[in-house]
Order: structure tokens, then sequence, then C-alpha cells
């Protein structure tokens, strides 16, 4: 693939396992994401105080980082089970 020409088939099952790898990552940090805001958020009903999360760099809302949370978990799943689905339903030569 670093000469030119075409791509073979185990430089397509290394990208595979490399998107993968990546999904699953976006997924842990959605989950996490998910879990934090929805910590804050209880936090504030009980306290009654607002309550923002930073992480140092940025400032967020806790329904902000939920739906964050949840788009990162949603885009994840697509992709793996995509890819899943395409490995289950193609044929074998």
């Amino acid at each position: 693939m670093i000469g030119g020409g075409a791509i073979k088939k185990t430089d397509w099952q290394y990208l595979k396992v490399v998107v993968i790898l990546v999904c699953m990552t976006m997924l842990m940090a959605g989950v996490w994401a998910i879990d934090i805001s929805v910590s804050a958020m209880v936090a504030s009903s009980k306290t009654g105080e607002q309550i923002i999360l930073t992480s140092g760099w940025w400032n967020r809302s806790p329904i902000l980082q939920y739906h964050i949370g949840l788009y990162m978990v949603y885009l994840s799943s697509l992709i793996i089970s995509l890819i899943a689905t395409y490995e289950v339903l193609r044929k074998r030569k």
C-alpha cells in the first residue's frame, strides 16, 4: 500500500481492526461522558446549585455532556454493527 497500487485483503483487515479499536475507545469515552454527566445532574438536583463539568480545557453543562456521550455511543455502535453485519453477510471465496 505504501508503494501504491491496489489495496490488498490484509490491508482491509488491518483497517477494519483499527476502525473497530477506535470505535471501542469512542464507546467507552461516550459511556464515561454519560456517567459523569448523570452524576453531575443528580448532584445538582440534590444541592440546588448549578454544576458545570470541566476538564481544564473546556467547560460544559451536564446536559450537553450527556448528549455528546449519547452521540458518541450511538455512532461507534453503528459503525461496529455495520462492520459486523458486512463480515457476516459477505460471500466467502
